[in-house]
């Protein structure tokens, strides 16, 4: 048998507390007429309420928010488009610090290989200086596909 609700008004309970206690909750709901406001666990911010079904017929109907305007729906869009040009924006920076450091380390790496084996000397390592001969002059701009393309 539950336990009548002792404290009068509302009982507050955080989400995870009411995620365990979930069918009890809803028994004493049902049984005792009680509602019980569920929170962040932690915070006290209330984020949903569990109440019985006779408060909720007998609740006003909340009113219907009027159709947003064209203007709104304008602004809204140009506040995610100048969002997503942020984004874009910072991502392309990133890329292209990221490429030259590879290029960097592209070169350091072949300027040992110069040094181990000179122009000639081995045949495999010659292939790869002329696969990667843009990359290596400096001619293919950092971070731009061409380049990134010709390093992998």
């Amino acid at each position: 048998m539950a336990a009548p609700n002792i404290v009068p008004g509302p009982r507050s309970v955080p989400l995870r507390e009411a995620r365990v206690r979930f069918s009890q909750l809803v028994a004493l709901t049902e049984l005792n007429n009680t509602t019980t406001i569920i929170t962040r666990d932690n915070d006290s911010r209330p984020i949903a309420v569990l109440a019985p079904t006779s408060a909720v017929r007998d609740a006003p109907e909340a009113p219907v928010a009027p159709p947003r305007s064209a203007d709104w729906h304008a602004t809204v869009n140009a506040g995610w488009a100048k969002r997503l040009d942020s984004v874009r924006a910072q991502l392309s920076d990133r890329h292209a610090r990221e490429c030259r450091v590879l290029l960097d380390a592209l070169n350091r790496a072949w300027a040992e290989l110069d040094r181990l084996a000179r122009p000639g000397a081995d045949r495999d390592v010659d292939e790869l200086r002329a696969l990667q001969a843009e990359l290596i002059s400096g001619s293919a701009a950092p971070g731009s596909r061409a380049a990134m393309r010709r390093a992998s």
